[in-house]
């Protein structure tokens, strides 16, 4: 299966300059999650403190973490993440700060199932820390059966240059995030694309399981491609899905549960590191990127498990496509899509494997790896050169005005 486009040659691997991940990494520890968080400070003042030890494990250092993996990214481009040696990694005082920050990140010590609302409280407090400034508004739409409000804020870019509108929907692993937290990155998608953002704040697990949050995700989709005027689009063509990691996933399921209702759904869709399977334990796994990237970097296998054990708590019900989208039987009749994914992510393998099930049933579908990128680079500052490069990516597959005209899988990365 060759791929095509204007990084490579046809079928070909490229490999990108050499980057600054230290910066990266660091940068992730100290990004702003939130913006308009003030009033929980107070409340949740007390139980930070007390939260703090406990926190104190999450960005700790695993014990068990063996020292004959080092992190070799943005050493030179044709580094990879198992080559480094204890002797090597020694050599190195970057590269040993970078693992060290990396090791704040993995999750093995955090009981994801009896900690969440320790994570949302902290995500609240960074939220008082500075933010770039930005224009947004805020709506509400009604679920389909009245009961409750789903809220959705509008970013405008300080210079749109698209007509298009991105209706995003956060990751989070379905239990953490909303539309505070990802302010700052809808406010720097919004910016970077010239594109209008919407983002959905769909309700979360575990006070919300499967598949509430997917309702109200489809809910708004299934209102904005009816009626495009009411979040600026001129046309249905125009208003163009877009997610990461789980929020990547409900991209995938509200496309595929429109299909299946029969409802026009949206034209395209971008997917960034999503989750599209049910299984990430490493020893039962299909996936090479679960075991060799699922304990030593910012998302681990045990957090991804914790977060299905909230999302789906029947362990029964998590091989259907609306929650695992890679097992559906029926990929056809999707968007033309983009598929971003990231090199040092468990994830990695299965959203390329996602993309090329869909090309398989006859889809056109743009799969790029971004090398030396941890999960959730989405959320980074500015000058990252993941980011960077994710956003590139992007503007390429946004100006491509008739994407379906040619069906092929382009893999590569810049």
């Amino acid at each position: 299966m060759q791929g095509r486009g204007p990084w490579g040659h046809p079928g070909s691997w490229c490999r990108g300059p050499s980057s600054d991940s230290s910066r990266e990494a660091v940068a992730l520890a100290s990004e702003p999650r939130s913006t308009n968080a003030h009033e929980y400070r107070q409340r949740d003042h007390d139980q930070d403190r007390r939260d703090e030890h406990e926190l104190g494990e999450y960005h700790g250092h695993h014990p068990n973490r063996s020292d004959t993996v080092g992190i070799s990214i943005n050493v030179g481009p044709w580094r990879y993440a198992d080559h480094m040696t204890f002797a090597d990694r020694h050599r190195s005082r970057l590269n040993w700060v970078v693992r060290k920050v990396l090791s704040y990140f993995a999750a093995p010590r955090l009981n994801m199932r009896e900690d969440y609302e320790k994570v949302r409280r902290r995500q609240r407090q960074l939220a008082v820390l500075p933010h770039p400034r930005y224009h947004a508004l805020d709506v509400e739409i009604m679920s389909a059966d009245g009961d409750h409000a789903i809220p959705v804020r509008v970013f405008h870019p300080r210079e749109r240059q698209r007509d298009e509108v991105l209706l995003f929907f956060h990751g989070g692993g379905w239990v953490t995030g909303d539309i505070e937290s990802y302010t700052p990155a809808c406010a720097t998608m919004a910016d970077l694309t010239g594109c209008v953002v919407a983002s959905v704040d769909y309700r979360l697990a575990p006070e919300h399981p499967f598949p509430a949050g997917l309702d109200d995700c489809v809910r708004v989709a299934e209102l904005f491609l009816a009626d495009p005027t009411r979040v600026g689009a001129q046309a249905r063509d125009e208003v163009i899905l877009v997610g990461d990691s789980a929020g990547g996933n409900l991209t995938a399921a509200v496309s595929l549960a429109l299909r299946d209702r029969g409802v026009a759904g949206a034209k395209r869709q971008i997917m960034l590191y999503p989750v599209t399977h049910w299984d990430h334990d490493p020893v039962t796994s299909e996936f090479p990127s679960v075991r060799n990237h699922g304990d030593d970097y910012r998302l681990t296998n045990t957090e991804v498990q914790d977060y299905f054990d909230l999302y789906v708590p029947d362990a029964s019900e998590r091989a259907q496509p609306l929650v695992a989208p890679l097992v559906a039987e029926d990929l056809s009749g999707q968007p033309d899509t983009l598929i971003i994914t990231a090199e040092l992510d468990l994830l990695c393998d299965e959203g390329e494997a996602y993309g090329r099930a869909l090309e398989h049933a006859g889809n056109w579908v743009r799969v790029h790896r971004v090398d030396g990128a941890l999960h959730g680079f989405i959320a980074l500052p500015r000058f990252s050169r993941s980011l960077r490069e994710a956003y590139e990516v992007i503007n390429v597959f946004l100006d491509e005005r008739v994407p379906g005209a040619a069906t092929g899988l382009a893999t590569g990365s810049t």
